[in-house]
């Protein structure tokens, strides 16, 4: 440690005067008075009290008797003094005890790093420190804790005039700094949960907005109701005067109501009528909101708080709900209606499959009555023997919603048993939830004349629309060789409008006959009768050809036709000319239903895998797209999925169907992927052929 000068007896021998009593430094009341009689101070560097300088001993009396804490440091060795007020900062136990008359530099060793240079600032130069909130980590009540001070560190002169000494004067202010701390991180916190709820309220759906005073001045609005006014710039404005068209709607004497009775107002589906756009014309929109009044510490009441949602959408929805249910019982009752004529059993059931309705020739054949037959009773007409089977497949398509159809024995008025053909399909809500069953029993011979019946009636269709088709061919034909005379002067001169006229017949007739001719394709088709020549067939020859054939309806609608570079040795085994006219189908369809300034692509790749060698040619193009609830629908016959788009984009509704026909005839399938408003992708798939398989490895 750094000796420090202190005060020596003069060389003639005179000393100081000095008190000789101990009592009389140590004497009067307080736990360190006390500590400090009891203790030997002969042990340590400054020798027993008796010999102690009089600035010493003024030194130590000063001390004792403040109130404010203090510590003193005395000698080289920094031999200590604390008082009564600073006794309580060494806490419990350890340094407490020992601290008194222990030099310096061993008892404060867990923080003689920083207080040790401020020690010896004062002691070599004179010069006072001072340390506001100075942290110390101290080792205290058993523990290190984090410690905080402000203190100063005075220089203390005996007798002599040399600095003898270092007093402290401190006050621990662990107290207060932690708890400015506290303040400050709840501050912190509650200013980053403001931050956050109004983040959260600016970016809420709901309409939100604060109106303070009684003319109901907004003070501030989220996005949503920004939205809802049409962006009106009404910050500050009353409400009468930002939003004139809601006065005589009533809202401004409800919110007058809220503010004056401080009772909060919630309305449901109130239709509010808002002008939001530049033409002036109000519209009307549903809300579901609540006017809560703002109350201030004191009471009283500053504003209202505005919290609405727009429930026109729901309501509409409600609507549709409500008519979907009305429709759905209606065909319920048709249903069954149905089901009282048809030449079957028939039923339906709960999803739970509890009987809820069996048809009339149910009772007619079983001989029962409803009351027999109500929820589990039709068990009763079923073989024993058979019933635990069809039980299982039954619960099996319960739980899994899986059609049923199986034949099993039932149960006749006069107590004989005919075999019964069962299907049992299940009825699903909006979302594709079973809500219940639709069940027949077909008597097995009934069931074999139907389908003959049923077969010679698709049979004998498919003949009268061959023949029609071929028989309204001949006329057309006629039709078109008799304008191109026409229109070539073989009868006569022809003017120009009727030149313009004739070339509008021709068009027609053209239009008509591929009408037409897609009947009869699909007629062929439908009958089995379409030959099929396969063949190795180069896929980039087809897609060449296709493009050449339709890239200028494709200029003519405004459209990009783009081919990607196809493979020459993706070879598929098909025929030909039914795979062209597979890709020219779905070429023109995307050109159909894509608007100008689209694209539509044609390209081929390898698919399938080793054993079954596949290749895939896609159309894809930009167009209108296809809601998924319909994809399944467009490959049946005469069906477009938009009715609408017949005036604008005419067709039979038969070239996907014909085109899927021609594609599993040929072994392979067409599908389709589609996004409404980004555009639709179809997949003609087919079996590669030999060369394709032999490239691919």
């Amino acid at each position: 440690m750094t000796p420090y000068a202190i005060r020596k007896p003069p060389a003639n021998g005179t000393t100081t005067p000095v008190i000789a009593a101990q009592d009389a430094l140590f004497a009067g009341s307080g736990d360190m008075r006390a500590r400090c009689r009891a203790f030997d101070w002969s042990t340590t560097a400054l020798g027993p009290e008796s010999e102690w300088s009089h600035s010493l001993r003024t030194t130590v009396a000063l001390v004792l008797a403040s109130r404010q804490p203090m510590f003193l440091f005395w000698g080289p060795e920094l031999v200590q003094f604390y008082n009564d007020a600073y006794r309580p900062s060494l806490g419990l136990g350890g340094r407490a005890d020992t601290a008194l008359g222990a030099r310096g530099h061993e008892s404060w060793t867990d923080i003689w790093a920083t207080i040790g240079p401020q020690i010896a600032q004062v002691m070599t130069t004179g010069d006072a420190t001072w340390h506001e909130d100075q942290l110390l980590q101290m080792e205290r009540n058993g523990q290190v804790e984090n410690v905080w001070w402000t203190y100063s560190y005075s220089p203390v002169r005996d007798d002599d005039g040399t600095i003898a000494g270092a007093l402290v004067v401190c006050q621990e202010t662990t107290g207060r700094v932690r708890a400015e701390q506290a303040a400050r991180a709840a501050s912190a916190t509650l200013a980053a949960e403001r931050a956050q709820l109004r983040a959260i309220v600016d970016q809420a759906p709901a309409y939100i907005a604060v109106l303070r005073g009684p003319e109901h001045r907004f003070e501030h609005f989220n996005a949503a109701y920004a939205r809802l006014v049409g962006d009106r710039a009404v910050v500050g404005a009353s409400v009468a005067d930002a939003l004139p068209e809601v006065v005589e709607q009533g809202f401004i004497a409800l919110l007058d109501h809220v503010l004056a009775t401080g009772e909060s107002h919630v309305g449901r589906s109130l239709p509010v009528s808002l002008t939001t756009g530049l033409s002036g014309v109000p519209t009307v929109q549903y809300l579901d909101f609540v006017f809560q009044p703002l109350t201030e510490a004191d009471g009283t009441r500053s504003g209202i708080f505005v919290h609405a949602v727009d429930v026109t959408d729901v309501l509409e929805t409600r609507r549709v709900e409500e008519a979907a249910r009305a429709e759905a019982q209606q065909s319920a009752v048709q249903l069954r209606a149905f089901a009282d004529a048809i030449p079957t059993l028939a039923w339906t059931a709960r999803a739970d499959g509890y009987i809820t309705w069996f048809n009339a020739r149910w009772y007619e054949y079983t001989g029962t009555t409803p009351d027999a037959m109500e929820g589990w009773g039709w068990q009763r007409v079923h073989d024993p023997e058979v019933l635990p089977a069809v039980l299982e497949r039954w619960t099996g398509s319960i739980t899994t919603g899986q059609p049923f159809e199986m034949a099993f024995p039932l149960r006749a008025a006069d107590g004989t048993f005919r075999t019964f053909l069962t299907r049992i399909i299940p009825t699903r809500d909006a979302s594709g939830v079973v809500t219940g069953w639709f069940g027949t029993n077909t008597d097995i011979e009934l069931e074999a004349g139907l389908r003959k019946a049923a077969e010679d009636a698709n049979r004998a269709k498919s003949e009268f629309l061959a023949v029609m088709s071929h028989e309204l061919r001949t006329p057309l034909n006629a039709i078109d060789g008799y304008a191109e005379l026409m229109e070539l002067g073989i009868r006569g001169p022809v003017t120009d409008a009727q030149r313009v006229d004739l070339a509008r017949i021709r068009k027609s007739q053209a239009y008509l006959l591929g009408l037409i001719n897609q009947v009869l394709n699909y007629a062929r088709v439908e009958a089995g009768v379409v030959h099929y020549d396969c063949e190795p067939v180069s896929m980039q020859a087809v897609l060449t050809t296709c493009e050449a054939l339709t890239l200028p309806q494709a200029q003519t609608h405004g459209l990009t036709l783009e081919r990607l570079p196809c493979d020459t040795t993706l070879i598929v085994r098909a025929d030909q000319e039914k795979v062209q006219q597979i890709v020219l189908n779905l070429l023109s369809n995307a050109i159909k239903f894509t608007d100008a300034g689209g694209r539509v692509t044609v390209g081929c790749v390898r698919g399938g895998d080793t054993e079954h060698p596949a290749i895939h040619v896609r159309v894809t193009d930009t167009g209108l797209g296809i809601a998924e609830s319909k994809l399944a629908r467009i490959f049946e016959p005469f069906v477009q999925v938009d009715s609408n788009l017949t005036r604008t984009r005419p067709g039979t509704g038969l070239g996907l169907a014909i085109s899927r026909d021609l594609a599993r005839g040929m072994g392979g399938d067409l599908t389709v992927t589609s996004t409404v408003g980004t555009g639709s992708t179809f997949t003609l798939v087919l079996h590669a052929s030999i060369p394709a398989l032999v490239s691919s490895q």
